[in-house]
């Protein structure tokens, strides 16, 4: 797992010149859609089950963030 989370994290260190969205950036920021997303939901899934962890709350609310983000980054064109 810390595997891949390292490769994605470095396949956004390489593109991060890249603007996120249109022809070229799209690919990242559907990959990071689809990441935060996940773990979005993962995290939301485990607080719902009484994991009432403040750490598992604080880290679901950050993916929530970066979820909506990458989803407005993704489906809008750079500027």
């Amino acid at each position: 797992f810390g595997a891949i989370l390292f490769g994605f994290a470095m396949v956004n260190w390489i593109a991060r010149s890249t603007p996120i969205g249109g022809i070229y950036g799209r690919p990242i920021a559907l990959g990071n859609l689809a990441h935060f997303t996940i773990g979005a939901l993962a995290l939301l899934k485990s607080a719902m089950n009484g994991a009432s962890d403040p750490i598992i709350i604080g880290a679901g609310a950050i993916y929530i963030g970066f979820a909506i983000a990458f989803g407005v980054a993704f489906f809008r064109s750079p500027v």
